[in-house]
């Protein structure tokens, strides 16, 4: 068992896997001027209408241009040179996901809901075990080292995550969490839980080999006889479910796991078992049909059948649904949802026994499954405290729960394919439609945070693309006044547009704002003398502008029906949006601030920007044309930037996708998809 928070070493000369890895780029120190003239453009129209403000601001910026900056920004540098990964890791991991006391099942994880298999008669728990197999195979190729790195256009991304993404879980202690690797030697089995019970068994045979889809489907089979007997339901503590403790707050959490260890001696190993599993399967009995059932089933779930802290959980409802939980200190969604695609590609080829009928003569003549050892139940003793505890955890998460607004748009009237025909990039265009959304809701832009990845370094994770910008203030005012043409309106968007795209393609390349900063917070708070704070941090502008209203991201991958996650703070929206050929998706997520009205203005804000542009087009069409625009074929194209915006990673490189939502132009395609903090 190591911390997961140290580097693994590599050997690029005989891993296919780690190509490419020993010459990548480091993440770069942005220049101290652009920074902080990129900051004081980002917070000038959170400042609208404040001159008082926004003077006091561009005092604090310059005090610090001239004084601290200089000195701070020596020392990022000095760190950046001599560190072995990268200046910020550590400092990230601590600062974003350690640190962070609040749930991870509300304010952390994150979550996929898979598109439906196509065949009707393939029953829940064959469907199940197909993907476990699925994922044990991908698990198979990193663990070899064989798995092809993720590159675009022949240029690979770091593939450092890959190696937390197995057999690892978060611990809870104060004031810092960790998440433990118990490397694969040893720890070749998975956990299962169903009605608040959790089992393990062993995913290879005695001589090492793998146990087949059929053999795992048998195992799940006998899980759910077990957990769903006279016996388990009887049992004094069944309705005392293990994983809710999981959902509580950091602290309560840490204070609780120490209680817990103490009720029993074995109750340590017991734990062990399901923190060392190769990962979590989650067999649920419910059905959630809609986008928003099923969108709340796997970000949540009912509490009890769950345990959050693993490092990834695959969740299984018995009408056939299946999805993905994922916790996210080291690992982010572009690397699990290469593995899920995997995962589901396999499956969905797969010749799999249909119906009850077929799956019995299956395992009939499976003459392997007769010799298995049964599932082990994971006995957790329990005494009065530990009760007491659960209880808690349980009322805790059903307020938390309760307390979440959560609405599911489906956009169907475009997508991408109609978007690009206006030459822009389809995710800054709806990056436009949230401000629109939020503007016309609210009455005012907030700020906004989109991830954008910074996989193209090594030990690169994240940078936040900041939506809101002079123009796009300018467009969402525009948009309210019936003074403004059509043309104008669809022009201001393209300024828009083409600004939200610069600032994207600077956070891929490292060069975005709030990273950069922290890395100079960080170093006052490390400092060995304490130090006054420099203006820049003391101002409020600063607290203000990295106060997510709305925190975004985009996926766009085939294999997701449904992707969700919470709010980062307690008055905001947390949307995770899809920007398929032919649709939009947008799981839009509050606490108590009307996420149905959110979904509703968005929904509208889609259809008004098509409006704006399509008649901006007619009245083009209809005005005499001089021969120099004569000339001209289509719409102009917007400025020549390489604009990232959101993609999955397929399964061979982040190219074989297309551009995924990504503007125009060279149609560059940079996964800009994670977490926000």
């Amino acid at each position: 068992m190591t911390n997961a928070t140290q580097a693994p070493s590599t050997d690029a000369t005989v891993s296919r896997m780690d190509r490419g890895q020993d010459t990548m780029p480091k993440l770069p120190v942005p220049a101290l001027n652009d920074t902080l003239d990129r900051y004081l453009a980002s917070v000038r129209p959170l400042l609208d209408g404040q001159p008082e403000r926004w003077e006091r601001t561009q005092r604090a910026v310059e005090a610090f241009r001239s004084g601290d900056g200089p000195r701070l920004q020596k020392l990022l540098e000095d760190r950046a040179a001599a560190s072995e990964t990268s200046w910020l890791l550590d400092w990230w991991n601590e600062y974003a996901y350690f640190s962070n006391r609040e749930s991870v099942c509300f304010y952390v994880n994150y979550c996929f809901g898979f598109r439906q298999d196509p065949r009707p008669e393939l029953d829940w728990l064959t469907r199940a075990a197909s993907l476990a197999t699925g994922m044990l195979d991908f698990r198979a190729e990193v663990r070899s080292r064989e798995l092809e790195p993720d590159a675009m256009r022949g240029q690979p991304f770091c593939m450092y995550q890959y190696n937390y993404l197995f057999n690892t879980c978060r611990i809870p202690a104060a004031p810092l969490d960790h998440t433990e690797f118990y490397g694969y030697d040893g720890n070749e089995h998975v956990a299962v839980v169903c009605r608040g019970r959790f089992y393990t068994f062993e995913t290879v045979h005695a001589d090492g080999t793998r146990l087949s889809t059929l053999e795992i489907l048998h195992q799940l089979r006998r899980v759910y006889a077990l957990a769903t007997s006279k016996s388990a339901q009887t049992d004094q503590d069944a309705d005392l479910p293990l994983g809710v403790l999981s959902a509580d707050h950091r602290d309560v959490w840490a204070e609780k796991r120490t209680r817990l260890l103490a009720a029993h001696p074995d109750n340590a190993e017991q734990l062990r078992r399901i923190e060392s599993a190769v990962f979590l399967i989650c067999l649920d009995e419910s059905r959630p049909e809609t986008d928003a059932e099923f969108s709340r089933a796997c970000w949540h779930g009912d509490g009890r059948n769950r345990f959050y802290d693993k490092c990834f959980q695959l969740l299984a409802f018995a009408n056939g649904r299946c999805g993905f939980n994922g916790e996210h200190s080291l690992v982010d969604g572009t690397t699990t949802s290469r593995m899920c695609r995997f995962a589901l590609e396999r499956t969905e080829k797969a010749e799999l026994p249909l119906g009850t009928d077929a799956v019995l003569a299956a395992l009939a003549t499976t003459a392997t499954t007769a010799s298995l050892p049964e599932p082990s139940l994971v006995t957790v003793q329990y005494d009065d405290a530990v009760r007491a505890d659960i209880r808690d955890a349980r009322a805790t998460w059903e307020s938390e729960a309760a307390a979440h607004d959560v609405s599911v748009l489906r956009h169907v009237a475009y997508g991408k394919s109609r978007m690009k025909r206006f030459n822009v990039s389809p995710d800054a265009y709806v990056q436009m439609a949230i401000q629109l959304a939020y503007y016309r809701m609210q009455g005012v832009c907030r700020s906004t945070y989109e991830s954008a990845a910074t996989r193209r370094f090594r030990y690169g994770r994240t940078e936040t693309a900041r939506s809101v910008s002079d123009a796009s203030l300018a467009w969402v005012k525009a948009m309210a006044s019936s003074s403004v043409s059509y043309s104008t309106k669809a022009d201001m968007l393209r300024k828009a547009i083409a600004t939200h795209s610069r600032n994207t393609v600077l956070a891929v390349g490292g060069q975005g704002v709030d990273r950069h900063l922290l890395g100079f917070r960080m170093l006052l708070a490390e400092a060995s003398e304490k130090q006054e704070t420099p203006d820049i941090f003391a101002d409020p502008t600063y607290a203000y502008s990295t106060h997510w209203f709305l925190s975004t991201s985009q996926i766009t991958d085939p294999a997701v029906h449904t992707y969700a996650w919470g709010e980062v703070v307690p008055d905001g929206y947390g949307i995770a949006y899809m920007v398929n050929d032919d649709f939009v998706y947008a799981n839009i997520c509050s606490k108590g601030l009307e996420s149905d009205r959110m979904r509703a203005h968005f929904a509208q804000a889609l259809d008004d920007i098509d409006k704006a542009k399509e008649a901006a087009k007619t009245a083009a069409a209809q005005a005499p044309v001089s021969g120099a625009v004569a000339a001209q074929k289509g719409e102009p194209r917007s400025q020549s930037v390489a604009v990232t915006a959101v993609t999955s990673v397929p399964v061979r490189s982040l190219g074989a996708i297309g551009d995924g939502g990504m503007a125009m132009v060279d149609e560059v395609a940079l996964d800009a998809f994670t977490r926000c903090f």
